[in-house]
């Protein structure tokens, strides 16, 4: 029951489920690929076959549940990316309380194996696009940051859906709360006292330098589940570090897939700010 109500706030999608996935024309679909030793390291390709951004997508659930299989990423969250031709990875990854750091690890693994086998796929891996929402958009963040421009590794850019910047910091407005059971980092790491040195190591504010990418983030202002002030922080350090980054901000309190009216008014701009 804990885990199910930490689901709850942390990615209400239940409004975009839809039967079928059916792929578009043209794409080549290859799943459940094996990228390290565990049943949950594995990753879907979908694939074109022709030169283009590959994009790398991680699912949210607060690094304890949530799933690549969930109806919703295929029938909703990626449909700007088909209908502009990219290649998509959708990642899996470990999963539970107790159990971190194992999904930043897992992530950085599936940026390695993509380097290494993306070609057998025909992915463009020279330009790879990380992105997720919260959870998803903390291991988008720190797989970005930790790989680009390290053994063969380019990522051409970073999409922040609603992300945690600064474990540590979330931890402690969670424990605020008076509803303990909405503390997720807390369960992830399974210990207060693993806090900061799992903060400090996996936070992708410590993370950032002259040579990262460029990320755009997107975030509500009202937020109760990831506060805005995360993203305000990341970019504002982002800035610092003379990074180009873009921070959308919605008024919204949502902690979730968005809607089609405002996801129509989102990808414009993130298509602006990658011009590929």
């Amino acid at each position: 029951m804990q885990i199910f109500l930490i689901a709850v706030f942390i990615l209400d999608i239940t409004w975009c489920l839809s039967p079928g996935n059916n792929l578009p024309s043209g794409y080549q679909a290859y799943l459940n690929i094996l990228y390290g030793d565990s049943s949950q390291q594995v990753l879907d390709i979908y694939t074109t076959g022709q030169k283009a951004p590959t994009l790398v997508y991680f699912h949210g659930g607060g690094w304890i549940q949530g799933s690549k299989d969930d109806n919703y990423i295929l029938d909703q969250v990626f449909i700007p990316y088909f209908d502009k031709h990219w290649n998509i990875v959708n990642v899996e990854y470990s999963l539970g309380g107790n159990t971190a750091p194992h999904a930043p690890l897992d992530a950085l693994l599936a940026i390695n194996w993509i380097r290494d086998n993306g070609l057998d796929f025909k992915l463009d891996i020279g330009n790879l696009i990380t992105m997720g929402h919260s959870a998803g958009g903390h291991l988008a963040l720190f797989a970005g940051f930790s790989t680009h421009g390290r053994q063969g590794v380019n990522i051409g850019g970073i999409i922040n859906y609603l992300g945690i910047t600064n474990i540590a910091m979330l931890e402690e407005y969670l424990a605020k709360k008076e509803d303990p059971v909405l503390n997720y980092p807390l369960y992830w790491i399974g210990s207060k006292k693993l806090v900061a040195d799992i903060s400090n190591r996996y936070s992708p504010v410590f993370l950032v330098t002259k040579n990262s990418p460029p990320v755009i983030s997107i975030h509500g202002e009202k937020d109760k589940v990831v506060p805005y002030a995360q993203a305000v922080d990341l970019h504002r350090i982002l800035k610092k570090s003379g990074i180009k980054n873009l921070l959308l901000p919605l008024d919204t309190d949502l902690h979730q897939i968005f809607g089609p009216e405002l996801q129509k008014m989102i990808d414009p701009k993130i298509f602006e700010f990658f011009p590929f």
